[in-house]
């Protein structure tokens, strides 16, 4: 059995923290050790020792946990500044001997554990869950970690062609896998017998999430269609309060402000998604993957999304889900409206999509993939 510990520097339920958890879930622990090293107690190290994985808390100095992650000193200052160093020496301590494979889940745990593993002497996974490239990271940070990328882990996973894209990497380092969803916890259900259309929102409060854009649109759409209920669910969590403060401003000065509910951290997504009749990924930037259009489509839920990144790898337009133009609300308001004015077309195209979705994002076989990593990994 070998020993794979994961690093992770935030403790906080994001994207990138979710699919760790749900890898783990599935890891085949006859053959796998697992064991997770987090820089602060909160939710993931909590829902992580609920489901009996050990975590180990090795505080980072307050340098290393700049609030945004998109902050171009939060990737240039870990390996430049001599706290970071110092993090990276006493990580290594805690490798040797407790582990056979490092896996790496965060761009900045990226750089701390891929600089401690080499120092250590360990192979390490590095799990890239974004796109490295401007505008979402700025120029030098991302050649900063390409440049790691090139030299510091045994393989790297992304999640996603589009983020693949962002390096130049030897072909028999890189594998493309994408975040896996539990099929049978997204199951899909009877609508709810209601007058009400409810359209949704699921992310983390953001501007590169654009729920200003949501907003937008609901009001445009509010008027013409009486029965539509929009609600967005999830919380700011790296430093965006003036954002989240931005959107209830927002939602509450238009003209049917009443139509919008905020529902802020939901636990039970799958319970929500049951609650939903179409569901919205409106990002204004292009991100590597969207885990909750893949949560809707298990769920037989409607999507439309913004066809940039991961989601355009995801949805074939028309056919699995709808496509839009980012950052535009007329187009995004169009989208919704043909999805809820058909109803016999919006449900075949879900049922199309989760038969793709069961096809290329179980959890089991995603997990599967990662274990390959693993393999080869260590036999490199």
């Amino acid at each position: 059995m070998k020993r794979v510990v994961y690093v992770d520097h935030v403790p906080v339920l994001s994207g990138a923290e979710l699919a760790l958890c749900s890898l783990l879930s599935r890891l085949d622990r006859s053959r796998w050790q697992p064991a997770v090293i987090l820089s602060a107690a909160g939710p993931l190290e909590e829902r992580l020792r609920k489901v009996g994985i050990p975590v180990e808390i090795l505080p980072m100095p307050a340098m290393l946990l700049g609030r945004s992650p998109l902050r171009r000193g939060a990737f240039l200052n870990p390996l430049r500044d001599a706290g970071g160093l110092a993090y990276v020496a006493r990580l290594a301590s805690r490798l040797r001997n407790r582990a056979d494979l490092i896996h790496a889940n965060s761009l900045r745990a990226c750089v701390l554990a891929g600089a401690a593993a080499a120092l250590a002497g360990l192979p390490d996974v590095w799990q890239i869950h974004s796109v490295v490239a401007p505008p979402m990271i700025p120029p030098q940070a991302s050649r900063f970690l390409r440049f790691l990328a090139g030299r510091l882990p045994s393989q790297v996973i992304f999640n996603s062609r589009a983020a693949a894209a962002c390096f130049n990497l030897p072909r028999e380092r890189v594998s493309v896998v994408s975040p896996g969803v539990d099929g049978e916890l997204f199951a899909p259900a009877e609508h709810p017998s209601r007058p009400a259309v409810r359209v949704g929102m699921i992310a983390r409060l953001a501007p590169l999430k654009g729920q200003h854009v949501f907003i937008e649109a609901a009001q445009r759409l509010a008027e013409a269609h009486p029965q539509m209920e929009f609600l967005i669910a999830g919380t700011p969590l790296f430093g965006e309060e003036d954002y989240a403060q931005q959107l209830r401003r927002q939602a509450e000065n238009g003209p049917h402000g009443d139509r919008i509910r905020f529902l802020g951290f939901v636990e039970d997504v799958p319970g929500l998604m049951r609650d939903l009749d179409v569901v919205v990924h409106a990002s204004t930037l292009p991100e590597a993957f969207g885990q909750v259009i893949v949560e809707a489509m298990l769920s037989g839920r409607p999507v439309v999304a913004t066809a940039i990144g991961g989601p355009a790898e995801i949805i074939e337009d028309g056919v699995t889900g709808r496509l839009v133009p980012p950052s535009d609300a007329g187009a995004l308001a169009a989208g919704i409206a043909a999805v809820t004015s058909d109803q016999t077309a919006a449900a075949t195209m879900a049922r199309r999509a989760r038969v793709l979705a069961l096809d290329r994002f179980d959890i089991g076989r995603t997990t599967r993939e990662v274990e390959a990593v693993y393999e080869k990994a260590l036999a490199a």
